[in-house]
């Protein structure tokens, strides 16, 4: 039932895109070339179809998936683009395609507030929030001084956009367009260095972004001294981020007074350290589920297309009337073939049963991710594994032992996987009693 719905919230999504593309595009052709003081504007469709895309797809609650409505909203300004400017001008395929394909760098500028909707925790998410482009190829680099000055009482960082004030323990963000708020040295966590046109951003122990600035705003390099003062652990952007960073060792330099420990009832749950040998990032393929059964469907979807192809013209002559047949053989000969081909392929590909899916474990906690699936944690989900020797690969489990995904044994990945399973005490069903039992 969830992939049926998964399968709707596609299609709904594909429907917004269409839609707002087409309707926004037509609207503003009509509106340039009826009013002759406008006519100069029309080429403002290459910036209003995109967006009209990324806005339908929203309104139409489309699938929940950040590369998926990226590419769905790119397609759909192509063909809703198109199409409004075939239906004003009428034949012009060429013109048409072109004036689609110049309007898709608006649908790629609208992604960023599109993905607060297709996938709000990547959007949260600091890691993402420090590779956003912030300024010039050396906005974020940092400069080490062998002479450190003494940190002040207070000062502030950054420039127009954010500004950030510093004062003792108390650090204020103050936004140009939003309201401020202000938290303690205490709440930060760590902090994110982005790349060099990125940002470095500060989180919290919920991993929630805080604040951000460039090492080379104004006195960016100070607020590093700081951190570093208050020994706020960095961390790079392409390495992983564990969530209750390690402490550091004691420095030379004076430490803060230690903050009372919260109540175990509200401490976050212990997470899995892996040892030196198991990194902490690692993903490995997946066995396609089905696949057989897959390949026999898409051949059925030809056969029946090719036998639509063939039969339709001879019911169409021998059962409808003169005055339908051109209809008919117009809009149901040739829709209903392709259908038969390419519904077959949209419905595998959207459940994921035709391309592969991976496996990734990110500190300790297991994610399946697919071209057209959101990333689903299967970490509770995960009661056992045993080896399928039929198939020469291993099956995890969940608690009524119903097979959750199915990967190779033949890779490093996949051993090291299963060294972490077992090191989870994750029981291994050895035979087929052992399952049943």
């Amino acid at each position: 039932m969830s992939r049926l719905w998964t399968a709707f919230a596609a299609l709904r999504g594909i429907l917004g895109g269409l839609l707002g593309a087409w309707l926004t595009a037509r609207l503003w052709l009509w509106t340039t070339w009826s009013l002759d003081f406008l006519g100069s504007c029309a080429i403002l469709i290459l910036l209003l179809a995109g967006g009209a895309a990324c806005l339908g797809y929203w309104l139409l609650r489309g699938l929940r998936n950040g590369r998926f409505a990226r590419w769905t909203t790119c397609l759909c300004t192509v063909l809703g683009a198109g199409a409004a400017v075939v239906q004003e001008l009428g034949g012009q395929y060429a013109l048409a395609l072109a004036v689609g394909l110049a309007a898709v760098p608006s649908a790629v500028l609208c992604q960023n507030t599109l993905l607060r909707y297709s996938d709000p925790i990547w959007y949260a998410n600091p890691k993402r929030t420090a590779c956003v482009r912030a300024g010039n190829s050396l906005y974020n680099c940092r400069l080490y001084d062998a002479d450190q000055p003494p940190l002040p009482p207070s000062f502030q960082v950054g420039g127009t956009g954010m500004l950030i004030h510093v004062s003792g323990m108390t650090i204020r963000v103050e936004h140009f367009f939003r309201k401020g708020y202000t938290f303690s040295v205490d709440e930060v966590k760590g902090v994110i260095v982005g790349p060099p046109n990125g940002s470095n951003v500060l989180y919290d122990r919920e991993f929630r972004a805080l604040a951000k600035f460039g090492a080379s705003q104004p006195n960016g390099r100070l607020f590093v001294q700081y951190l570093e003062h208050w020994e706020i652990p960095f961390y790079d952007y392409r390495n992983s981020v564990p969530l209750i960073p390690e402490q550091k060792q004691e420095a030379a330099v004076e430490t803060p007074p230690t903050p009372a420990p919260a109540p175990e009832s509200a401490q976050a749950p212990p997470l899995y350290r892996p040892d030196s040998s198991l990194p902490n990032y690692f993903s490995l393929p997946l066995r396609l589920p089905a696949p057989t059964a897959s390949i026999c469907i898409i051949v059925a979807g030809f056969i029946l297309s090719f036998t639509a192809f063939a039969a339709i013209p001879v019911l169409v002559g021998t059962f409808a009337a003169p005055s339908q047949v051109s209809f008919l053989m117009t809009y149901v000969w040739g829709p209903v073939s392709l259908v038969l081909i390419v519904g077959p392929i949209a419905v595998l590909t959207l459940t994921g049963r035709l391309l592969p899916a991976e496996l990734e474990v990110d500190d300790g906690r297991i994610y399946q991710l697919g071209f057209f699936l959101n990333r689903r944690e299967l970490t509770g989900q995960i009661a056992a594994f045993r080896q399928d020797r039929s198939d020469n690969c291993w099956v995890l489990l969940d608690h009524r032992n119903r097979p959750i995904v199915k990967f190779s044994g033949d890779t490093l990945e996949a051993s090291m996987l299963l060294k972490y399973l077992r090191e989870q005490n994750i029981p291994w069903l050895r035979d087929e009693s052992q399952e049943r039992n």
